[in-house]
């Protein structure tokens, strides 16, 4: 283990895509940040917050196979679980959430996952952070080598096409990284930029708050196993006279019965529940470690059955 540990660095926001030869371009895989510490065979997991996460992910004590020496080697990546061949966030979230030995092995047979590895910090003892990245990627590609449940993460030199790419397949968007980039833990400095395609997910509508008599957000969620799952207020996206057809057409379907299994019990008495039977589509831009829609937005309403709108 290090003397302490390393925050993560972090990608700033940025709105535009762009090309720069300056600049290599990856995938922003949706999954969870993990740094992992290699000494003397064994593998410690922290999280972005500094937590430990050893147990959580057995499987990646393979690292200690693949990263051979006994001095302390550091890796930066992101822990990804597939659902429908597409990174899931809630589904690796199981995984992540899971502190019982016995679950989390069994969730290990059920949900396999994926260390996206795109940087290395330590090299057998060697501090590496002071380097430009395009030298520390190099020493990277030289020390990991592809592996089950192990990939090193691909770069390529346009940030436009790699992000049309990561439209049509629906991922979370891609960051660019300048190539003299030191790493540089938090996001004080100017050198890694994130951009986000904003997703889109077909819910149900579970309930609403009001405003003044007017509905002002919607309560959704989606179905996961047969039960439905909270994922969020939604109060953007609507014009005032659509909010206000919405309150006088949703009060036949007024429940007092709360169709969500994990909705919080402290919210219970600030809202207003229905039966799940209207959908509509949402626009949003990441899922929250709590697995809620992060800046969501009504896109509009949909004709599809309230079964059909699942976790993904």
């Amino acid at each position: 283990m290090a003397k302490s540990l390393i925050t993560p660095m972090s990608p700033i926001n940025h709105n535009e895509i762009f090309d720069d030869a300056n600049f290599i371009y990856q995938v922003k895989w949706d999954g969870v940040r993990m740094i992992s510490y290699i000494k003397n065979n064994e593998v410690t997991l922290i999280n972005k917050r500094l937590n430990p996460r050893t147990d959580q992910y057995p499987e990646l004590q393979l690292l200690s196979s693949i990263v051979k020496g006994h001095d302390l080697t550091i890796l930066d990546g992101e822990i990804i679980a597939l659902e429908n061949g597409k990174p899931s966030f809630p589904t690796v979230m199981r995984r992540d959430n899971t502190t019982d030995t016995k679950k989390i092995n069994l969730l290990t047979k059920m949900i396999p996952v994926l260390y996206m590895v795109f940087d290395i910090l330590y090299l057998e003892g060697r501090d590496l952070r002071k380097l430009p990245w395009q030298e520390r990627n190099q020493i990277l590609l030289d020390t990991v080598k592809p592996y089950p449940h192990i990939h090193v993460v691909e770069t390529f030199n346009e940030g436009t096409s790699l992000f049309q790419a990561v439209k049509k397949q629906e991922l979370e968007g891609i960051v660019a990284k300048h190539k003299e980039s030191p790493y540089v833990s938090g996001n004080k400095h100017r050198y890694w930029f994130k951009i986000k395609y904003r997703r889109r997910l077909s819910c149900v509508i579970g309930g609403y708050t009001l405003n003044n008599k007017t509905i002002n957000a919607l309560l959704v969620g989606v179905y996961d196993k047969n039960e439905l799952r909270y994922c969020g207020k939604v109060g953007t996206g609507l014009k005032s006279s659509e909010w206000a057809t919405l309150t006088n057409e949703i009060d036949k379907m007024k429940s007092s019965t709360c169709p969500f299994v994990d909705f919080p019990s402290s919210e219970m008495n600030k809202v207003h529940f229905v039966k799940p039977l209207l959908t509509v589509e949402i626009e949003y831009a990441e899922w929250t470690p709590d697995i809620r829609l992060r800046a969501p937005s009504i896109i509009g309403f949909i004709n599809k059955k309230p079964e059909e709108c699942v976790i993904k």
